[in-house]
């Protein structure tokens, strides 16, 4: 793989290995040291489910097409993915406070500028952070490449998004209204 994919990160998601000409053509790209390719077993799940209810007759098939996928990207099956938040180059998050939930950020890929309550911290690959439940707070992508970190309540996986009803938001870059 080369050196150049250490930069790029892409989430294939159901929708583009459930074709074949796609998954094949992204799958040979990322073999080709373009990007590198993740996806959850729930992605995973998703797309062969999907197509062998369209095809049963093809599940010898799909089967030998996973094992292949697993050998060749065998650090592509993230688990926890539904959980992996990226951070475009000089973005940020909504800045926010959860009033039934505290959160811990692990910062997978990247840098982070993280706001909790005022105080600012730069994190980096391996760091994480507690927020605690009510604090105000914030990621920010500082770098030049996108930053990938996992989120999700302690103890529970789960979405940022998937509480946007106990979320209180006040301005984020990425267009997500409440």
């Amino acid at each position: 793989m080369s050196d150049i994919a250490d930069r790029f990160v892409v989430i294939l998601d159901a929708n583009v290995l459930y074709p074949f000409r796609v998954r094949d053509t992204l799958l040979r790209f990322a073999e080709a040291g373009l990007f590198r390719a993740h996806w959850s077993p729930t992605i995973m799940v998703g797309w062969t489910r999907n197509l062998l209810a369209k095809r049963p007759d093809m599940e010898p098939s799909i089967r030998s097409q996973i094992t292949a996928m697993e050998r060749a990207f065998p650090e592509s099956c993230v688990s926890g993915a539904e959980s992996l938040i990226i951070v475009l180059a000089g973005a940020s998050l909504n800045l926010q406070s959860h009033y039934h939930r505290s959160e811990h950020w692990i910062i997978v890929e990247g840098t982070a500028k993280v706001t909790l309550n005022g105080d600012i911290a730069a994190l980096t690959e391996n760091q994480s952070i507690y927020i605690p439940v009510g604090a105000q707070h914030r990621i920010e992508d500082p770098g030049h490449i996108p930053m990938v970190s996992k989120c999700g309540p302690v103890l529970i996986s789960a979405r940022i998004t998937s509480s946007v009803t106990m979320t209180a938001m006040q301005g984020h870059d990425y267009g997500r209204g409440v």
